[in-house]
């Protein structure tokens, strides 16, 4: 890139320009959003308010958006746990948390933090398991 008077020339910006420059305004939107809807949804909102959700969760990339997002889906995060706890048929709502984050199952770790189990507690296991074996057939003879 050639510069101009010792000066680097101007990037294009990339991507759309913002649909709404003042958080306000789509705070308020959100806010009619979950008060007009019965059974609110992360893609019932991008539908109301004109955008796909995945523009939707572009804007909690914004600073300045980031708490308006974040309080709308967890607003509907906490109704589908709601619905989870309270429904005679949870499927669906467990297919929606499971894309929220949440899982069925705890994959901890406790004993190792992660980090492979020492070769000598291992040895000792297949010692214990030969030993046991050797008294098993010794009570056989």
């Amino acid at each position: 890139m050639e510069k101009k008077n010792g000066k680097a020339p101007k990037k294009n910006k990339v991507g759309r320009p913002p649909i709404w420059k003042d958080p306000i305004e789509l705070k308020q939107l959100v806010f009619d959003y979950f008060n007009e809807e019965k059974k609110p949804t992360l893609a019932g909102l991008a539908c109301f308010l004109g955008i796909s959700r995945s523009t939707l969760y572009n804007y909690e990339n914004k600073d300045k958006f980031l708490d308006i997002i974040k309080k709308a889906r967890q607003k509907v995060e906490s109704i589908y746990e709601e619905r989870l706890i309270y429904s005679s048929s949870p499927t669906g709502v467990i297919f929606a948390l499971k894309n929220m984050g949440w899982t069925d199952k705890w994959e901890g770790d406790i004993t190792t933090k992660g980090k492979p189990l020492p070769t000598p507690i291992l040895d000792g296991l297949h010692n214990n398991n030969r030993n046991s074996e050797n008294r098993r057939s010794d009570k056989k003879d």
